[in-house]
């Protein structure tokens, strides 16, 4: 008991020494990214301390950190170090992409998906496949072409069968 209170003090209980004082830190804290650093780091602030600079866990399709301006973020700290923050994830949506459900807002005027070689929608058995060379390929085992105006197939050459 009394190596555990004067470890609590500052002692080591090893050597009767004062040790390094080290501010150590809960695990996890709420935080909110308030912009980002030159090297696309987001600089973050928690509990009222000056903005630092944060490494982030890599999450596959995560957005921008420009865009997570204003965003609640979960932070620990490497070896409880203040000074070594790292942003684990989102706590919300971010405000620059605005409602994430497509029912609450209206739907874009325009939807734009690029590819560099090929671009393919697969679902079961159904598959639409746009390739750089401008073929479009559309397979599936059922195809059905409706029109309530004229039905058009133009090309160099048609083949039915």
């Amino acid at each position: 008991m009394a190596g555990a209170l004067a470890f609590l003090c500052g002692l080591s209980p090893y050597s009767g020494s004062m040790m390094t004082e080290l501010t150590q830190l809960p695990g996890v804290l709420a935080a909110e990214v308030i912009g980002v650093d030159s090297n696309g780091r987001p600089l973050i602030c928690c509990n009222g301390v000056a903005s630092i600079g944060a490494h982030a866990v890599w999450t596959p399709g995560a957005p921008l950190w420009r865009d997570c301006i204003g965003a609640r973020v979960l932070v620990c700290f490497l070896g409880g170090d203040e000074t070594q923050p790292i942003v684990l994830g989102l706590l919300e949506p971010p405000p620059a992409l605005g409602d994430p459900d497509p029912a609450a807002g209206k739907a874009p005027d325009t939807l734009r998906i690029a590819a560099g070689r090929e671009l393919v929608i697969e679902c079961g058995e159904a598959k639409i496949s746009l390739r750089k060379d401008g073929r479009v390929e559309i397979r599936g085992t059922h195809l059905i072409s409706r029109s309530s105006g004229p039905n058009k197939i133009k090309g160099g050459s048609v083949f039915i069968n």
